[in-house]
C-alpha cells in the first residue's frame, strides 16, 4: 500500500513541508521530490536576498553621494545620511542595532531646524504635549518667584535648574521621537518614550563603537550628559 503524500508550502519561512495522510494511491518518490523543489526554494531566497540587499546597498550610495554633494556647499543633508543609515541597515551593513541607533539620533540631533520644525508641526499630539509642558515651565517659574521671561540655566537655584532640565528632556523625548517616527523608526521611538535610560545607553555604546577608532574624536561623560535624555 503507498501512501499519499500531501505537501504544503510555507510562505513566511521559505520552507516546503511534506506531511503524511492515511494511506491511498501517491506518487512514488514524492518526498524526495519535495526535499529537491525545498532546496531550489532555498537558492532562490538567496538569490532574492541577494537582490534584495544590491538594492538597498545601491539606495545607500545614492543617498551618501547625494548628501556629501550638499554638505559641499554647505547645506545641512542630515535628512540624507539618515535615510543612508535605514539602507544600510536593510541591505545587512550595519548590523548591530545600537550602532544604527547611534547614527540615526546623531542625524536627529543635527537636523536642519526647518525641516525639524516641519515635521513636529504636523502633529497634534507633540503640539498639545508643548503646550502643557510651557504651562508647567511658566507655573515652575512662577512658583519660584521668577518672570516667563528668565532664563533658568543661569539662575542660581538648584531646585529650579533641576525641575526645569526635567521639563526640558521630557519636551525634547517627545519631539525626537515624533521625528524618529516620522522616518519609520518606531521602536526606537518607543524605546525613547518608554525606558530613555535604557535608551541613552544603547546610544553611548553605538556612538562609542562608531569613533573607537577614530583618534580627532574624544566622547567623555559631560559629552554624553548633554546629550542624553
Amino acid at each position: 500500500m503507498k501512501e499519499k503524500i500531501g505537501r504544503n508550502f510555507n510562505a513566511k519561512d521559505g520552507k516546503v513541508q511534506v506531511q503524511r495522510s492515511a494511506p491511498s494511491k501517491g506518487l512514488p518518490g514524492a518526498g524526495a521530490l519535495l526535499r529537491i523543489a525545498n532546496h531550489l526554494w532555498i537558492q532562490v531566497k538567496r538569490a532574492e536576498d541577494e537582490a534584495w540587499q544590491e538594492r538597498w546597498l545601491e539606495r545607500a550610495r545614492e543617498l551618501i553621494a547625494e548628501a556629501c554633494q550638499e554638505i559641499d556647499q554647505g547645506n545641512n543633508e542630515r535628512d540624507l545620511l539618515l535615510r543612508a543609515t535605514q539602507a544600510l541597515r536593510e541591505a545587512g551593513v550595519i548590523r548591530n542595532p545600537d550602532i544604527a541607533l547611534a547614527h540615526i539620533q546623531l542625524a536627529v540631533i543635527h537636523m536642519d531646524d526647518h525641516l525639524r520644525k516641519v515635521i513636529e508641526n504636523a502633529d497634534p499630539a507633540l503640539k498639545k504635549k508643548t503646550a502643557e509642558i510651557d504651562k508647567n515651565i511658566a507655573a515652575l517659574m512662577k512658583r519660584h518667584g521668577y518672570s516667563e521671561d528668565g532664563d533658568p540655566w543661569h539662575l542660581d537655584d538648584p531646585q529650579l535648574l533641576e525641575e526645569h532640565r526635567a521639563l526640558v528632556k521630557e519636551l525634547m523625548r517627545h519631539s525626537t521621537a515624533t521625528i524618529l517616527r516620522h522616518y519609520g523608526e518606531y521602536d526606537i521611538a518607543d524605546l525613547l518614550l518608554s525606558d530613555p535610560a535604557t535608551f541613552n545607553l544603547r546610544f553611548k555604546a553605538g556612538l562609542l563603537e562608531i569613533t573607537r577608532d577614530d583618534p580627532d574624536i574624544t566622547l567623555d561623560d559631560e559629552f554624553f550628559e548633554k546629550v542624553s535624555f
